[in-house]
């Protein structure tokens, strides 16, 4: 498959007050310096008085007011809300007064552009009145925290933008704190050797089965290759309770179709790796199997190695749309839709979730006529048990529970799922 090149908007980010976004209230007076020199007991009064415990936070969204009828946006912001990590806090800040002067400035250009687009077409009298001709423009950016511990508060940024065609692009980037001092940590501070990270990604893609391999560009190892050498003004980078995640731009290694390729190497096979920032505690995490059916690698058994993990479509000529999608996880494959006896099945996806009480995976199955069916799965030395089922499709995932959804309108509204607990017993319902 060849490569295609997209166009994509860069942001100028330069420092500015927070408007409407949610500016931190917290004073910082001027630290006093001294000339004495520090003593090991002054040290240790400064290792205490750092703070021990994982920082709050609330995720605020502004709509873009001063524009045009042909045009819509709005920026999420986070905001550090506890006064424990004051240093924290005036860091977020900055960053996404940052962010949200780049996007007014971007949106901006954007009004701009529509207006004079529609303004051109008013002027032909043979599209006037045709809606279809009417140039809307759309730019959101959406904040969403990976990681927030004692130790590293990590934050992914998408920016969707929308200027005609059928369908707008992404960007993806992404910013890691130290949660004690606030300082944004660059790859060698936190002690990522972007090399070991690259050999991750490539020995992954090639562990894939060869259909995923297949929907990646036919230069994607030069793509890689060349993203590597300046990694952090390239790809996508944060941190989550599993590892370092590394995200590739659209239409970097493989189409639109693919959406946002993203890999996640663990904490384990970083060698190097500051460990300052590695998790003190087994926490929580979960992700959804790559739809192109690329490996996850996760330690299943706690032994320290990596087993594979894969959702696999297999197409079928001629089959009326209906496919295979099988389940691989270590050694163990379990089809989950027949191509030869779809029964009304034609789209699959797998959640994996790793919690204190063991690992699970869910399935979830959907078709036209909104059929949906998700079954749960418990992973127990080396065996994959079915726990539970539900005639219903998996909208969001958490540690304490899942929504399940019954129909594509439940899919998409806000508050209509329902909440399940899970455990080892099969899905249970929440009380309302």
């Amino acid at each position: 498959m060849k490569r295609k090149v997209a166009l994509f908007v860069a942001l100028t980010m330069t420092a500015a007050t927070l408007i409407s976004c949610g500016d931190n209230n917290t004073k910082q007076e001027p630290e006093v310096q001294s000339s004495q020199v520090e003593t090991e007991e002054n040290e240790q009064e400064v290792i205490d008085s750092q703070p021990q415990t994982a920082p709050t936070y609330a995720t605020t969204s502004v709509a873009y007011e001063d524009g045009s009828q042909y045009f819509t946006g709005s920026a999420q912001c986070i905001q550090i809300t506890d006064s424990e990590h004051p240093d924290l806090a005036k860091a977020v800040d900055k960053k996404f007064s940052e962010i949200v002067k780049g996007f007014n400035k971007t949106a901006n250009e954007f009004v701009k552009e529509a207006d004079e687009a529609n303004d051109s077409n008013s002027l032909n009298e043979d599209i006037e009145n045709d809606e279809d001709m009417v140039f809307n423009y759309g730019y959101y950016i959406y904040a969403e925290v990976t990681r927030a511990d004692s130790q590293i508060f990590s934050v992914k940024l998408t920016q969707e933008i929308y200027t005609g065609g059928a369908h707008g692009s992404h960007v993806v980037d992404g910013y890691v704190f130290d949660s004690k001092t606030g300082e944004l940590l660059s790859l060698e501070q936190m002690g990522v050797d972007s090399n070991v990270v690259r050999d991750f990604v490539l020995d992954t893609i090639e562990s894939s089965d060869d259909s995923a391999k297949e929907m990646l560009f036919d230069e994607y190892k030069e793509s890689i290759d060349t993203d590597f050498e300046n990694p952090e003004d390239s790809l996508g980078i944060w941190l989550d309770n599993r590892g370092v995640v590394v995200a590739f731009q659209e239409y970097d290694i493989a189409p639109y179709a693919a959406g946002l390729v993203q890999f996640t190497v663990p904490y384990s096979q970083l060698s190097v790796f500051n460990k300052e920032y590695i998790p003190t505690e087994d926490s929580y995490y979960s992700f959804e199997l790559s739809n192109l059916g690329l490996v996850e690698r996760v330690d299943l058994d706690g032994d320290g190695q990596l087993e594979d993990m894969s959702l696999v479509c297999t197409y079928i000529p001629d089959n009326n749309g209906f496919s295979t999608y099988t389940l691989n996880v270590n050694d163990i494959s379990s089809e989950i839709i027949s191509g030869e006896k779809p029964d009304g099945y034609s789209y699959a996806t797998a959640y994996f979730v790793h919690r204190k009480d063991g690992n699970f995976i869910m399935t979830s199955m959907s078709g036209e006529a909104d059929i949906y069916l998700t079954k749960l799965y418990k992973y127990d030395a080396g065996k994959l048990r079915k726990v539970g089922s539900e005639k219903l499709g998996v909208k969001n995932v958490t540690e304490e529970y899942v929504e399940l959804a019954g129909s594509s309108e439940e899919m998409y509204d806000d508050g209509t799922a329902t909440k399940f607990e899970y455990d080892n017993t099969g899905f249970t319902e929440k009380e309302k």
